[in-house]
This record gives structure tokens, C-alpha cells and sequence, in this order.
């Protein structure tokens, strides 16, 4: 499986006589390799060329970056990559030029007048880094999670606070991981290392929303937001010469299309999914309209484990991917022809949030008091330590929003959590074929988006317009009604239905089960709930509890799960997806 291109630093004393190799790079892909006295070392691994992602000035201060950017701000134009205009900006103004600069990216300067180096990433963390601490004082920073884990001494802490996060969530919250002793670099940051051994870490930008903006006029909102739109598109230009647009059903890539068409940039579309829903088939008649080359890349729903492994170690422990299976093969055969993929984000989520306390759910984020089954099946030290950490993680949400409208504070946390996280961590699996390209996620359109009124943002009323305004003909067409790609209905009908699959599953959760998660679970409780997925049996009451006992128990238990937000069969997959993860390291 190829790596994800990425920035690989190794720092601390006693590196002297060390220097990390590139090993065999993937076809298409380039090194480049900086030092900082003999403390640092630091090695680029890109799709782009030597000369996009470094550079060097005569005082010996250099930068690496890995990525693209699709413009600074203050700069009409960029000279080539940028990546010039970026060492003569840091020369000139310091770390501040770090908050001008847009596209998806991460970076290191390395400065010897100071004698420190500084790792940053862009505003939303499009570009995974992960960085170990040893307590020699010895820092690793990388892009795979996987790699640093096993670097030796291999990692063998896992944080259960982290899997809990990740079965509520689909994805870890802030900088955790799986492992204690790795954490990832959030969005904006910059570490700042020096050969001392200090690692100071720090945000340069946050998302700022305005309480008291001015409500203005819809007609002048709908004309900024296509010009913003078509701007990200041009923009986005460098970030690939042969891109494919993942199109859906629904609106944020139909946005997309319009937006191509609109700015003369024809690409071919693909979608994907099952026979399930309407949304390929929208999606056909969508590129249809365009007279765009279509392909459909139908997923099998036979041998799910194969593609069920796949996609838990593509996804390197970083997001929920083992719920859409095959997508690695897909990605794989995109990049035959092809060098980068641009996709719609949801450009806000739904539905509107009653109160603040709502919003955080709304967004993504839910607490043991949305899951209920799944707080049962923990032993209870493991419970309580996740519960007060998760708890105290919600509430700091929570009170960063306190003066924001209840939408305006949903919106905050999917963008803050729910696309940094989960929606970056998907994407990162992706890398390793194919460039990303997002224009929902272009910073100035960002920026503009969360200046928007709340009438605009409620189910996304905003991207409608725009299409309304400028594609009459896609406005046209409906919107699809059900997603394509499977849900947990349709695999608790398959796993039952294929004896193979309802093995696999067993065994994942038997003696292929990983001892450290089998330490955080009452087992009884989780192998039932294993077993009424493998046989497709109505789930199990906590047997553990005292109406479980009872002939009508069945009740108070209904009643109790009532408000899980999460369900049965994504506890399992994603269960089985972080123990998948965690046993392919200990096999290597």
C-alpha cells in the first residue's frame, strides 16, 4: 500500500551520524532532504517536483512544503508554486506570514540565525501530521500514525479515551490518537522546535465568527457566493492538470460542476455507491446536462472482509473509513489516469439546533448520554475515565460558543471537528493516490460562508440559491433522496447473509481481538452484540444490569436506548475497524 506524501522530520541529539532515507518512492513521487545543525533532519515526500516544494536563501534559511497553495494574501500573483514568495515573506515578516497564506498544505522552515525549526499546516489540517515525543527527547514527525507507532521502541499505550472517541465520533477529538504517545498537529498550528529540546506549540489563526453581523440583502449573498466559488475553482487549478470531480446526488459537488462550467474547466466526473438510493443516478443525469464523460464505479457488497481490511488500514486509525468498502480499489483506478479528485464538503450541516447544548450534537460530537448501549458494554474505570474526559471536551465546545447564535455555534464545531477530524482523516486515505481539491473549503470562501445569515445556512438554502441563480438547468433536477452508499441496515442484512463475512467478524472480535481492547470491554456484553450482528438476532439487552433479568426487560431497555445516536452496527464496525488497525502494527 503506498504512503501518504508528507513532511518526516527526526530531531534531537545524537542524530549526528544518522540520515533518513527515502527508501523506494511510489512512481511519480520526489525527496528532498534539509538539516539543522545535528539535531534535525527532515525529509519531503511529494508528488510535486524538488523545485515546487523547496527552497533555500543565501542566509541558509530554507522552507519545505508539501502540498499546494492557491494564493497569499496581499499577492496579486505567485511566483511558480509560491514557495519562493513564502521564504521571502518569512525573511521579512516572521511566523506572521503563515495566516496569509491559502491552499491545502503542510510545511517546515528551517531557520539557522535563530537555530529553530517550524512545523505548520494550513487552516483546516487538510494534510495529516503526527508527532511522537520519546522521553530521550528525541521527536519523530510524520504524516502516517501507523509509522511513527511502530518506529522503535514500538508503541504499545493505547489511549481508551481515544477509542471511545473514535466509536462515538468516527474519528478522535483535538490532537489525540490512538496511541498515547502520539498526538496530531491541530489546524493553524505551528511548532516551533530548537536543538534545547523544547516544542513549543501554538495556533496562528481560529475561526472568528461575528454575533452582530449586518443581516443584508439575499440577492448580494447568492452573487458573492458564486463569485467566491468560481474563485476557488480557479484557484484550485494548481493543484492538479488531470482532475476528476467525485459527483453526487445532492448539492455541494452539483455546486462544483456548476462552477467548472461556469469558469471553462472541463474534467470528467465519477460517482460511486450501490443500487441502494437515487444518488447515481442523479449524479448521471447531472453530468449528462454537462456533456461531461461519466463513469460509475458500482461497490460490491460481496467479500465485505476483504475491503473491510482494506479500509481500516487505509485509513492509518485516523477516521471511520470500513463503512464504505472498495473505495481504496476506486481511488486506485482513478489515478491510472488521473491526478487529483475535487469533491464537495457539506458546505453546513443540518438540521437547525434548538439551543447551544444541541448545536455540539448537531454538528457530530455526541457524549455516553447519546450512547448508551455502547457506555454499558465498558467496564466501568474505563467508562468513567473516558466519560469525564469526553464530558469535559464537550462542555469546552459548548462554552466556546455561549455567545453565538445556536447555528452559529453548530456550524463552528462541524468545521472545527467534524471536517478536521473525520473529514480530513477520510481524505487522507485518498492521498495516497490522488491530490485533494475541496473549493468549499477555500479559505476566503470559508470566511465568507460564516459571514452568511442563519436563513442562508439552514439546509444549506445557500447552495440552492446559487444554483437556482446560475444553473437553472441543475436546479432543475431533484435532489437526491437516499444515499447510495450502504448503511448500517444494509450491513446487518449482508454480514448475517454471508456465513465468510459473519466469520470474519467472530473472529475479529474473538481471538483475533486485541488484548488491550479487550481490556476497556465487559466481553459478555460485547460478544452478544457481536453475535446478533453475525446472525442477524434482535440485539441483546446489558445482561450485566438487573432488568435484563426481568421477562418484560426488553422494555426498559428500548426505552433507555431511545435516544442512542449511535447505532448498534457502528459500534461493532467501528470497533472492528481500530482493532483491524491496531493488530496489522503488531503484525509488521
Amino acid at each position: 500500500m503506498q504512503s501518504i506524501p508528507g513532511i518526516h522530520i527526526y530531531a534531537g541529539r545524537g542524530l549526528r551520524d544518522w540520515e533518513p532515507s527515502p527508501g523506494v518512492l511510489p512512481a511519480g513521487r520526489h525527496a528532498v532532504t534539509v538539516h539543522l545543525g545535528d539535531w534535525l533532519h527532515a525529509r519531503c515526500d511529494s508528488r510535486y517536483p524538488p523545485g515546487h516544494t523547496f527552497s533555500r536563501h543565501q542566509t541558509g534559511v530554507a522552507v519545505m512544503l508539501e502540498g499546494y497553495l492557491t494564493g497569499i494574501k496581499g499577492l496579486a500573483h505567485l511566483n511558480g508554486s509560491g514557495i519562493v514568495d513564502l521564504l521571502r515573506l518569512y525573511l521579512d515578516e516572521g511566523l506572521e506570514t503563515l495566516s496569509r497564506l491559502r491552499g491545502s498544505y503542510c510545511g517546515l522552515i528551517v531557520d539557522p540565525r535563530t537555530g529553530s525549526a517550524h512545523v505548520f499546516n494550513d487552516r483546516r489540517a487538510s494534510r495529516p501530521l503526527f508527532v511522537r515525543e520519546g522521553p530521550d527527547g528525541r521527536l519523530l514527525i510524520g504524516p502516517e500514525l501507523a509509522q511513527l507507532a511502530k518506529a522503535p521502541p514500538r508503541l504499545t499505550g493505547i489511549d481508551p479515551v481515544a477509542v471511545c472517541e473514535f466509536v462515538l465520533f468516527a474519528s478522535c477529538y483535538n490532537d489525540r490518537t490512538l496511541f498515547e504517545g502520539v498526538r496530531k498537529l491541530r489546524p493553524a498550528s505551528v511548532l516551533t522546535l530548537t536543538a534545547d529540546g523544547r516544542c513549543l506549540d501554538r495556533r496562528y489563526w481560529q475561526l472568528q465568527i461575528d454575533p452582530d453581523r449586518p443581516p443584508g440583502r439575499t440577492d448580494d449573498w447568492v452573487d458573492q457566493a458564486l463569485e467566491h466559488m468560481d474563485g476557488a475553482c480557479r484557484a484550485a487549478r494548481v493543484a492538479a492538470a488531470h482532475p476528476v470531480l467525485l459527483l453526487s446526488g445532492g448539492g455541494d459537488s452539483r455546486a462544483i460542476l456548476a462552477s467548472l462550467r461556469r469558469t471553462d474547466w472541463t474534467v470528467k466526473a465519477v460517482t460511486y455507491g450501490t443500487a441502494e438510493g437515487d444518488d447515481s443516478t442523479i449524479a448521471r443525469e447531472l453530468a449528462s446536462i454537462c456533456r461531461l464523460p461519466f463513469s460509475q464505479f458500482d461497490i460490491p457488497l460481496d467479500l465485505l472482509q476483504d475491503s473491510f481490511r482494506d479500509g481500516a488500514l487505509r485509513s492509518d486509525g485516523q477516521a471511520e473509513t470500513i463503512d464504505s468498502p472498495t473505495l481504496g480499489d476506486l481511488y486506485a483506478r482513478l489515478a491510472t489516469s488521473h491526478d487529483g479528485y475535487l469533491q464537495g464538503d457539506r458546505a453546513f450541516c443540518s438540521p437547525m439546533p434548538a439551543s447551544n447544548d444541541e448545536a455540539v450534537a448537531v454538528a457530530g460530537p455526541i457524549g455516553f448520554d447519546r450512547a448508551r448501549r455502547f457506555a454499558d458494554m465498558l467496564v466501568p474505570a474505563i467508562r468513567s475515565l473516558a466519560e469525564s474526559s469526553i464530558s469535559q471536551t464537550l462542555e469546552e465546545m459548548r462554552a466556546a460558543g455561549r455567545r453565538l447564535a445556536p447555528i452559529d455555534h453548530r456550524d463552528k464545531i462541524y468545521f472545527e471537528q467534524r471536517i478536521a477530524n473525520r473529514q480530513n482523516g477520510f481524505a487522507a486515505a485518498n492521498m495516497r493516490q490522488l491530490e485533494q481539491i475541496r473549493p468549499w473549503l477555500d479559505e476566503d470562501f470559508v470566511d465568507f460562508q460564516f459571514s452568511l445569515p442563519a436563513t442562508l445556512r439552514v439546509k444549506r438554502r445557500i447552495v440552492r440559491l446559487m444554483l437556482e441563480r446560475a444553473a437553472p438547468d441543475l436546479a432543475s433536477v431533484p435532489y437526491a433522496e437516499k444515499d447510495s452508499i450502504p448503511q448500517s441496515q444494509t450491513y446487518r442484512r449482508l454480514i448475517a447473509a454471508q456465513p465468510a463475512m459473519a466469520e470474519f467478524v467472530r473472529r475479529q472480535f474473538g481471538e483475533e481481538f486485541d488484548a488491550r481492547l479487550s481490556l476497556m470491554f465487559r466481553l459478555g456484553e460485547l460478544d452478544r452484540l457481536v453475535e446478533s450482528l453475525a446472525s442477524a438476532t434482535a440485539y441483546p439487552a446489558p445482561g450485566h444490569l438487573w432488568w435484563g433479568r426481568l421477562p418484560a426487560g426488553w422494555r426498559i431497555t428500548a426505552k433507555r436506548y431511545a435516544a442512542d445516536l449511535l447505532h448498534p452496527v457502528r459500534i461493532v464496525l467501528r470497533l472492528m475497524q481500530v482493532n483491524i488497525f491496531l493488530r496489522s502494527i503488531e503484525a509488521r
